[in-house]
């Protein structure tokens, strides 16, 4: 469980296990008994035990003793040990394998052609020495996986930074890297994906609370888009420079002064501005107010009326970008002649702004919302729907993604109830959705890879992950970010492909145009220099291709 604040603690327990098949079990065996009907009663004799199948021959005894006779032991044998080394007393794949730094160097002697030594007076042909360095290779370095049972501990992984965001990106498809304020990745034999050492301080559960925040407000529009509102801004509301003098509610504005104020729009579309002002007139033009936004001039007003007294209302449309704006009016054009002798030119011109309405959006289409608000927010509450039967339908579908697995009613309804219990406290459906995302951004589930296995345990107590945990692993090696379409499709179904068939088809999936400079860049990174790799400059004596 999450917890905010300095004592915050996130604790899971989990193992992450992984194991072949178990080895097929002896048939019983089996008795027959018969008898003639007329005689007395004979028990036939159990039927002869099937003789074991042959072992296939040990292709060392093919491959490398006659070698080791012609060409080695006659100098690393029983009469001679040159180097301490005696190779007649292996006798097998098994005594190879028990032994591997030795027959390691072995095979890279006779690789480079240096044993038997030139000078040896009976020299291998090219196929032989080809021959005894295959078998070799693959004695020594190819893995057969069903002789693996126990997989040993695995623990389970929180999501680094680099994985945070590239989650975060390809879930909710919001531009953002939510994880750049997260405390560093601590770093395991030059890793910064190693479970054991990827911990969970205090700092770190408090900025994944911050981030799920932040990433919520940019994937969904907090109100509903379709409806139009009115927000009036007066008085206190602003702030304002030195060239502003509060009056009430309202502000007279001198020398060049200007008020402000930072608006929420709940999403791209037109607004109308509707600037109540007025103005003492001085001189041969009207005050004139500069609307602005996020420091860009964007229209230029007017003021006609005849005195401070005479208010009048100022309606402009804007095309506004979803978000937080900074609107400022800013009086521009000060006039200051007390003392001039034509009455037409005397006096001293002053803006007054009373008060700002907003309204909008005017008219939103769908396509107008963000790409991740569509694809989050597919249901609303309605006639036929409550609001806790629309957020399960739009919860889902992001929590199969977000968890990496099918999801069950005990991990939906409760983010649910969270959404239902906010719109009936008042919140719009959208930002009660809000809330649901950020419930699911700071679940276990979620922030780690967790993996359950599959229900049933082999003989020696493993489990076999999963399709989902498998895609899970595959697309966090590859790109590092959750399984995409492709290779969630892999996972509902076990009947109609075997995990050998289905491997290749998974690899295939994962291996899109841009996998594998992503997995390149990840391994790079730990590799050459952590997080930094275009710092490193390899010498040109060393790595002349490189210059």
């Amino acid at each position: 469980m999450l917890a905010a604040g300095g004592t915050g603690v996130l604790a899971l327990l989990a193992a992450w296990v992984y194991s072949a098949e178990p080895p097929a079990s002896e048939p019983p065996s089996l008795l027959a008994a018969s008898g003639t009907g007329e005689k007395e009663d004979e028990r036939r004799p159990a039927p002869e035990a099937a003789a074991p199948a042959p072992k296939p021959p040990d292709p060392f005894e093919k491959t490398v003793t006659p070698f080791l006779a012609a060409y080695c032991n006659k100098c690393h044998g029983p009469d001679t040990d040159n180097g301490g080394l005696r190779f007649d007393k292996y006798q097998s794949t098994a005594d190879v394998q028990g032994d591997r730094k030795t027959w390691a160097k072995a095979m890279q002697y006779l690789e480079l052609g240096a044993m038997p030594p030139p000078d040896h007076d009976k020299q291998p042909d090219a196929k032989s020495r080809e021959s005894v360095v295959r078998y070799l290779d693959k004695t020594l370095f190819d893995i057969d996986c069903d002789l693996v049972r126990d997989p040993g501990r695995v623990t389970i992984r929180r999501l680094n930074r680099a994985e945070y965001n590239n989650t975060i990106r390809d879930l909710l498809g919001v531009d953002f890297q939510p994880a750049k304020n997260f405390p560093s990745d601590d770093v395991g034999e030059g890793f910064d994906n190693i479970g054991d050492v990827l911990s969970v301080s205090p700092l770190l559960i408090e900025k994944y609370l911050d981030a799920a925040e932040q990433v919520a407000s940019k994937a969904i529009v907090p109100v509903d888009p379709f409806t139009s509102r009115n927000r009036k801004f007066t008085g206190g509301q602003f702030n304002k420079n030195l060239g502003v003098n509060a009056q009430g509610s309202s502000f007279g504005i001198f020398s060049r002064g200007h008020v402000g104020i930072v608006i929420e729009f709940p999403s791209d579309g037109e607004y109308v501005f509707r600037i109540n002002a007025s103005a003492d007139q001085a001189g041969p033009d009207p005050a004139r107010l500069k609307l602005s936004v996020d420091g860009k001039g964007v229209k230029t007003i007017d003021i006609k009326s005849k005195n401070r007294g005479d208010r009048q209302n100022h309606e402009h449309k804007l095309k506004m970008m979803r978000g937080r704006r900074r609107i400022r009016v800013a009086f521009i054009n000060d006039y200051y002649k007390p003392n001039d002798p034509d009455p037409k030119l005397k006096g001293d011109r002053n803006a007054y702004v009373h008060a700002m309405e907003v309204v909008g959006p005017l008219e939103v289409k769908p396509e107008d919302l963000p790409r991740s608000h569509r694809n989050l927010i597919r249901f609303r509450p309605g006639k036929d729907r409550t609001a806790k039967e629309a957020a399960r339908a739009n919860l889902t579908p992001l929590m199969r993604r977000a968890f990496r697995r099918p999801v069950t009613s005990d991990d939906v309804d409760p983010v649910a109830d969270f959404v239902a219990k906010a719109t009936a406290g008042g919140e719009a459906f959208e930002a009660a959705m809000q809330i649901g995302l950020q419930a699911i951004l700071v679940s276990p589930h979620f922030l780690f890879r967790v993996e359950h296995g599959q229900p049933d345990k082999d003989s020696n107590g493993n489990k076999t992950l999963t399709d989902f945990e498998l895609a899970s692993r595959l697309s966090y090696f590859l790109w590092s970010s959750l399984p995409d379409d492709e290779l969630f499709r892999f996972g509902p179904s076990r009947t109609d492909c075997t995990d050998r068939t289905c491997l290749p088809h998974r690899h295939a999936a994962c291996l899109g145009p841009s996998a594998i400079p992503i997995a390149g860049r990840q391994l790079r990174r730990p590799m050459v220099e952590p997080q930094d790799p275009g710092r490193t400059d390899p010498g040109s004596e060393e790595v002349p291709r490189f210059h």
